[in-house]
């Protein structure tokens, strides 16, 4: 998935852009379900750092 934004990201972006802002502006106009699967992605690695904390 990310190998697509940054596809997409150098595809949209100037050449002036850094390629983090490059992504950055990808994702922002990332479907809602992929930015679904990331909030479930940080509450995951949030509960996998809790239970490593323990």
């Amino acid at each position: 998935m990310i190998r697509n934004l940054e596809k997409k990201a150098s595809k949209n972006a100037e050449p002036k852009r850094s390629t983090k802002e490059a992504v950055r502006l990808a994702t922002k106009g990332a479907d809602k379900a992929s930015k679904a699967e990331a909030k479930e992605a940080k509450k995951a690695k949030k509960a996998y750092k809790a239970k490593a904390a323990k």
